[in-house]
């Protein structure tokens, strides 16, 4: 398309498929702010039980993909849900998904998101949008998320979250301008409370500001499956990993399996590897941090700034700082 979108479903439109695969293509070259693929409004469903959905978009003035308003993209069995979107434009994303009953859910399928967009951000979740796994077990649906851009992933306002029960989570964002990945009001969890429960894994970097930021009210936890957060800002000026007041990461198992955090955070010129103004607590799962400063402008390896580290139980804490100014 050259002046709307490539692909349009709103107003209760169904697509649905019992084993059958469902693609869509869409591009745009309209410098209007239109989209690669736009699905919207409540009612408005993609849907397949055991085939796949896969979603293209390419924008040069709007998203790739955009999601909103109360529409489902869902996987009833193992159907694997694939969205890609990539925009050039100024003031849009890579993925753009937004609204309070917005939905991208799988129970064995595995559901994998990738936005790029190098003057803004390449995934951009917002405004209570639910992304779920709810499968158990061994098959259970992963949900893996990279966005590539000025900014990595950004994940923000409250009731935006993540949730899995047993399919691992994968965060991976890389921001050449802004931050790699930043949670922010919203919340990440596995809920899980076997040996199969779903991990939480941040991994990102940013070559300009931090590589993690958690702010305000995010949340990440876990009750079983092990929370692992990875920031590398070495060629930036700013934190590796930073957790703004009101940030919480937290491991809330007490059964046989547990929750382990280990967070491994790089500063850059003047800042610390791990900064913590939040708070990072267990009852019995093990916190470990590791935070390193690399430039020799650099600060701090972790700086516990009015922040919270606590166990409530038998989990250990275990420090390791390697700074320019201070270890720890």
């Amino acid at each position: 398309s050259t002046f709307d979108d490539g692909i349009s479903f709103e107003s209760g439109a169904i697509v649905q498929t019992t084993s059958g695969a469902i693609t869509l293509n869409g591009t745009t070259a309209s410098a209007t702010g239109d989209d690669g693929i736009t699905i919207s409004d409540a009612g408005t469903t993609v849907t397949a039980a055991s085939g796949s959905i896969s979603f293209t978009g390419v924008a040069s003035s709007g998203d790739g993909v955009d999601i909103l308003a109360d529409a489902v993209v869902s996987s009833t069995g193992t159907a694997t849900i694939m969205i890609n979107g990539t925009s050039t434009a100024m003031t849009e994303t890579g993925v753009k998904l937004r609204g309070a009953n917005t939905q991208i859910t799988s129970v064995d399928g595995n559901i994998t998101i990738t936005g790029t967009d190098n003057n803004t951000v390449g995934v951009f979740i917002t405004t209570g949008v639910e992304i779920s796994s709810t499968g158990t077990g061994a098959s259970a649906a992963s949900i893996t998320i990279t966005g590539n851009g000025a900014a990595g992933i950004d994940i923000i306002s409250a009731g935006t979250s993540i949730t899995s029960v047993d399919g691992n989570i994968l965060l991976n964002g890389t921001g050449n301008t802004f931050e790699g990945i930043v949670i922010s009001d919203a919340t990440i969890s596995s809920t899980g409370t076997t040996s199969d429960a779903a991990t939480i894994t941040l991994d990102s970097t940013s070559t300009a500001n931090d590589a993690v930021l958690l702010r305000n009210g995010s949340t990440v936890t876990s009750v079983a499956g092990n929370i692992q957060i990875t920031g590398d800002s070495s060629t930036a000026t700013d934190d590796g990993i930073e957790l703004e007041a009101g940030s919480t990461v937290s491991s809330t198992g007490s059964g046989v399996v547990v929750a382990n955090i280990t967070l491994m955070g790089t500063g850059g010129t003047n800042n610390d590897g791990i900064h913590v103004d939040g708070s990072i607590t267990s009852v019995n799962g093990n916190i470990q941090l590791t935070g390193v400063t690399s430039d020799v402008d650099g600060d701090d390896g972790i700086d516990l700034d009015a922040g919270l580290i606590e166990s409530t139980g038998t989990g250990t804490i275990l420090l390791t700082g390697n700074g320019r100014v201070n270890g720890i």
